[in-house]
């Protein structure tokens, strides 16, 4: 079974894709997600971590909400779905306009950097089975987010696996892939640090 993705799909065009959409109102997540999933579904798993990079994470339980999207969305691609399924009382929760433009726009220059460095390389780890052990990662990482919200940077060190992993998958590059698995292990430690 193939990849539910598009593989010329960039994560500066997503991110572009959402902010023309905010230009016009407020937006709920839900609104978001199917602005970013006409591509496919990892896409939108891109876009829902992204957002837990930008300021808007500091919004309370807001990294919560997305974790567990990123929970349910990493779990439906892994099983191999195309068609997202999520619960309304997530997908409903609504966000200003104005400030998710202004936090994805800090987040364009990162974008286009990571666009511009990310190719097929080392493909077969991001290919099946190994891309639905990376999904794994994921889901555990969306599943964490909200035991975790208090714990400086733990929540961004997550997301920032969730969508370096997913753009790896994306466009097919498993060295990148590699890469994206360090934030997970830098936030384990942050964790097992402050637990400890």
């Amino acid at each position: 079974m193939s990849d539910p993705l598009n593989p010329t799909r960039s994560l500066t065009a997503i991110i572009e894709d959402v902010m023309a959409l905010c230009d016009e109102r407020d937006l709920s997540l839900g609104e978001i997600i199917a602005a970013s999933g006409r591509a496919g579904i990892l896409p939108v798993l891109i876009l829902v971590s992204v957002i837990v990079v930008s300021p808007l994470s500091a919004i309370p339980l807001f990294s919560s909400v997305n974790g567990m999207l990123i929970f349910l969305i990493s779990a439906q691609i892994a099983l191999g779905r195309r068609h997202l399924w999520l619960p309304g009382f997530l997908t409903r929760r609504q966000l200003k306009a104005e400030r998710v433009t202004s936090s994805l726009k800090r987040l364009l220059p990162v974008a286009g950097w990571v666009d511009r460095r990310s190719k097929q390389r080392l493909s077969f780890l991001v290919r099946r089975p190994l891309s639905q052990v990376l999904m794994v990662v994921c889901g555990l990482c969306g599943l964490a987010m909200p035991f975790f919200e208090l714990v400086p940077m733990s929540a961004t060190l997550l997301a920032s696996t969730v969508a370096l992993i997913t753009l790896a998958i994306l466009v097919k590059d498993g060295l990148l892939a590699t890469f994206a698995v360090l934030p997970f292990l830098l936030a384990l430690g942050v964790i097992t640090k402050i637990l400890t």
